[in-house]
């Protein structure tokens, strides 16, 4: 978790200031490269202060009740913050389309994308945070309660989202491929904005990873599905950030 602290917050700082002193100026899809950096901040803020120090990577027959109900609270709170990062970095990377793409249709679309992005973050932010009834059984085994199938969830959550970064990731090709340029310089364009595929691609395995999530076994099984969590919107922070800082 550690690693994609630095990472977000270094190359967010070398974006803002390299924005600042340009003549552009801080624009909206800076402020949402704020939010998505400072909620990947969190996510693994979280994940460090509840995994670790309350038993994460070790078995939970070793773990004590109070240390499993700490590690509960702690996912509830990472995947949290992990949701609204995911939809951060898909504001900032539409923001920055409608922004240097002045084709009224191709403006039309990423707006129309933007409002599904939105609908989406706030259904299955509301769907984790009624999960359970009473919230509290969320993370305390002794509440007796009503939950969500988390798996399920979870993996609608992950494919739901591999879907919408592939098409975001391709939305700007047929304005590309229609500029007049060489084609050389066309191929390079479309290479740099599909570079967030690479995002795509730890979203997939991160969802092989997901039946880890309904395993008895949490301390020990949550470990890989939560390393690949802070990657993947650490994946598109970085595709958003590094093309404006270079």
């Amino acid at each position: 978790y550690s690693v994609p602290i630095a990472l977000a917050t270094i190359s967010t700082t070398v974006r803002i200031w390299a924005k600042a002193v340009s003549r552009t100026g801080i624009t909206l899809d800076d402020w949402f490269i704020i939010a998505a950096a400072v909620c990947l901040v969190g996510q693994c803020a979280s994940g460090l202060g509840f995994g670790p120090p309350h038993g994460m990577g070790r078995h939970v027959t070793a773990v004590s009740p109070h240390d499993r109900m700490m590690v509960r609270k702690g996912d509830y709170v990472f995947s949290h913050f992990y949701d609204i990062a995911l939809v951060m970095v898909k504001l900032s990377i539409l923001a920055f389309y409608h922004r240097i793409f002045a084709l009224p249709i191709f403006r039309k679309l990423v707006i129309a994308t933007a409002a599904f992005v939105i609908a989406w973050g706030i259904g299955i932010t509301l769907t984790l945070a009624l999960a359970c009834r009473p919230i509290e059984a969320f993370w305390d085994s002794a509440v007796k309660g009503k939950c969500l199938e988390l798996v399920t969830f979870t993996y609608f959550t992950n494919v739901s989202n591999l879907i919408t970064d592939i098409w975001i990731f391709f939305m700007p090709w047929p304005v590309i491929w229609h500029l007049r340029m060489q084609t050389k310089r066309k191929l390079l364009l479309c290479f740099i904005f599909s570079i967030g595929l690479a995002t795509c691609v730890v979203s997939s395995i991160r969802l092989t990873v997901v039946l880890g999530h309904g395993n008895p076994d949490f301390t020990w099984f949550y470990v890989p599905l939560g390393a690949y969590s802070a990657f993947e919107p650490l994946g598109g922070l970085l595709c958003a950030n590094l093309p404006i800082i270079f």
